[in-house]
């Protein structure tokens, strides 16, 4: 969600009037988007474009869980949702190394944190049962056998009466120019329209309630929660 913020910066840097000597550029193809792959970059960026408040409304409105729970977290990132949530019994997983480091280094012994990839043939079985599954402005990462095989792995974990929440930007014909033009900035590839996510929801999910939002960022940005049961 912060991805358009590091282009914009690049860019006007480029574009500033300077008298300090031209450095020597060694690489033109480095894109400032991937200096969110860093866990503290990541953060700190996230806290700008949306802050605590926007966490925080995601947790209480689409979440809901109580003490107790059991959440996996898929995407988990550095483990920016886990303080926003009751006393549960938490896994996080990602794919990238880093984020789970820091995650581990934040939280502690208490929560349980992997390093996973999401393929076509995903499988959370090994973890055990679940009350909601979440996946945080992951989908729009994954292509669509990559999302089928997530929504049929997180089914298969859930346990009598459990959620699958997920949460990413999308394309709506009502949308802002502005709003279209940072979503398009996305490192994602797989952005798509909310007839698109909910197709793909539903190829495992009877109920798939969506709520779409466009006052979450402190930016102009659309994003799609999709409530699967």
């Amino acid at each position: 969600m912060a991805d358009w913020i590091l282009v914009h910066l690049v860019a006007c840097d480029q574009l500033r009037p300077s008298s300090r000597k031209p450095r020597e550029v060694t690489n033109m193809n480095v894109d400032p988007r991937n200096l969110l792959a860093v866990p503290k970059l990541y953060q700190l960026f996230a806290n700008l474009v949306a802050g605590p408040a926007a966490r925080r409304r995601v947790a209480d409105e689409f979440l809901k869980v109580k003490p107790g729970d059991r959440v996996l977290d898929v995407g988990c990132g550095p483990g920016v949702m886990r303080p926003l949530l009751p006393d549960v019994i938490y896994c996080g997983v990602d794919v990238s190394s880093k984020y789970i480091s820091a995650a581990r280094a934040h939280q502690g012994d208490r929560d349980r944190f992997i390093v996973r990839a999401v393929t076509a043939q995903t499988s959370f079985d090994d973890l055990g049962k679940f009350d909601l599954v979440m996946a945080n402005a992951l989908v729009h990462h994954l292509d669509d056998a990559e999302t089928s095989s997530l929504f049929q792995a997180a089914k298969a974990v859930l346990n009598s009466g459990g959620r699958v929440v997920t949460l990413d930007n999308v394309f709506i014909p009502e949308q802002s120019t502005i709003a279209r033009w940072i979503i398009k900035l996305d490192r994602g590839k797989y952005v798509r329209t909310k007839a698109e996510y909910v197709a793909l929801a539903s190829q495992q999910f009877q109920n798939v309630h969506v709520t779409v939002l466009q006052d979450l960022l402190r930016i102009p940005y659309t994003h799609i929660i999709m409530e699967c049961w």
